[in-house]
């Protein structure tokens, strides 16, 4: 799991770097901003654009496990291929050199359901970035890289007149792609070949007590439909909006602001030290599959020196199931984070920061129809943050974008004096933040005009 985001994260500031080296040396292989005029250079609303839409992937290959029939033997099958449609949410950065996205995986379909059991393969939501060597501007056709992260989850249901209950894993994993992009004024089109690095799932338990090695497809094509658009551009460029800009910068010193967005989590595995499901319940799976919640927050922006208060609100419910067992937690979590912004490139705006939640867990297990335990804990946690903003201006946003990634490492839960841990990595991909006294500034202005 850490390779994985290890990965993700190397790609990403190899990409920051390249951008910045670039923009003061245009002698680098690529050719990053010399194709742009100087002109182009200082609209800052060009360096990312907004997109939705939904990608169509088709399978390639089957993947195996097994199961045990009515009599109790070990039989062997091939799970079939099939198609998976996803929506999207993402942008493209550094005026068309990379693409940093979520999409949101819904129901994977059989091409034709002839496995012996039920298989539904569930491949969560793909956190990713794809970069362009070349850049995608409009009305071009441009290849492209890739490398995106998912947990995913396999789910096989008991055989037919069988007693025995269903199996579910969970994992984090990765996948490379390739292939053309091609946009222009309102479309984001591509076309790529993915292939996940490791398909494998080494733990199946198809009993509570037997385990099976299962592979799924892992090899798929692409097609992705998007529709962009830019809200930017008006804002930036007009005269309300550039005094405001002026004014905050030579003026105002801090700011209040209020932020909502969805998150994702990716669970991080097993801890060695990690006993309670080890010891009680190996069969739930490895780890609970990444849920999507809302984040709130408010907070303090001091602007001279660009440090962040946040008080932020997620709740989320998980579930580990498998063999009939199932473990539920509920959990609330009100964390002050105090984060650091370095720089601001063309609006791209890096910070890192660290916090202290106080969560409150509610703590659930049932054995088929039967409620093992119903318990509640409160307790604090810290908790490691990265992310950006990107701003349209340098000091007169009233609103602007925010992503973060929030790193849990010591979540856990005490049960019978045994450990249970909930350690992840939250992903808050687009949360909209709103400062109300720019608003305020700025519609006062625009009244006056």
């Amino acid at each position: 799991m850490f390779k994985n985001i290890f990965l993700f994260l190397l790609v990403f500031f190899s990409v920051v770097v390249f951008a910045k080296d670039s923009s003061k040396n245009t002698s680098l292989g690529a050719p990053f901003l010399k194709d742009m005029s100087k002109e182009e250079k200082k609209k800052r609303h060009k360096f990312a654009r907004t997109y939705i839409g939904a990608d169509h992937n088709f399978f390639l290959n089957t993947g195996s496990s097994a199961f045990f029939d009515k009599d109790g033997d070990e039989i062997s099958y091939n799970i079939t291929p099939g198609y998976l449609p996803s929506i999207n949410i993402g942008g493209t950065h550094f005026w068309g050199y990379t693409d940093f996205y979520v999409s949101i995986n819904t129901k994977y379909i059989h091409y034709k359901n002839n496995d012996p059991v039920k298989t539904s393969p569930f491949y969560g939501v793909w956190t990713g970035a794809r970069l362009y060597p070349w850049r995608l501007a409009n009305n071009t056709i441009r290849p492209f890289i890739g490398y995106k992260i998912a947990p995913i989850r396999f789910y096989q249901d008991k055989h037919d007149n069988s007693d025995r209950y269903y199996s579910q894993q969970n994992q984090l994993k990765s996948a490379f792609d390739a292939g053309i992009g091609f946009r222009n004024d309102f479309l984001y089109l591509y076309l790529s070949y993915n292939y996940i690095v490791d398909n494998s799932f080494k733990d199946v338990y198809i009993s509570r007590d037997k385990k099976v090695e299962t592979t799924l497809p892992n090899q798929f094509i692409t097609l992705g439909v998007n529709y962009m658009f830019e809200v930017t551009k008006d804002l930036v460029e007009g005269e309300t909006f550039a005094a405001v800009d002026a004014e905050m910068e030579d003026t105002i010193a801090d700011g209040f602001f209020i932020g909502a967005g969805p998150s994702s989590i990716f669970a991080t595995p097993y801890p060695e030290d990690e006993s309670y499901t080890k010891e009680y319940h190996p069969y739930v799976g490895d780890n609970s599959l990444g849920a999507i919640f809302p984040e709130i927050a408010i907070g303090y922006h001091l602007f001279n020196i660009d440090v962040l208060f946040t008080l932020g609100y997620r709740f989320y419910n998980s579930v580990r199931r498998g063999q009939g067992f199932e473990i539920s937690t509920g959990r609330q979590s009100l964390a002050f984070e105090v984060s650091k912004i370095f720089f601001d490139f063309y609006g791209f705006s890096p910070y890192l920061g660290v916090g202290v939640a106080s969560e409150w867990i509610h703590f659930k297990e049932k054995d088929g129809d039967a409620s093992i335990s119903d318990e509640k804990k409160q307790f604090f946690t810290p908790s490691f943050l990265y992310g950006w903003d990107i701003r349209p201006a340098r000091k007169g946003d009233f609103w602007i974008l925010r992503t973060n990634l929030r790193w849990t490492p010591w979540l856990q839960y005490k049960k019978d004096n045994k450990k249970y841990f909930m350690s992840n990595v939250e992903f808050n991909f687009i949360e909209l933040i709103i400062y109300p006294s720019k608003l305020m500034n700025h519609l006062q202005k625009d009244k006056n005009k």
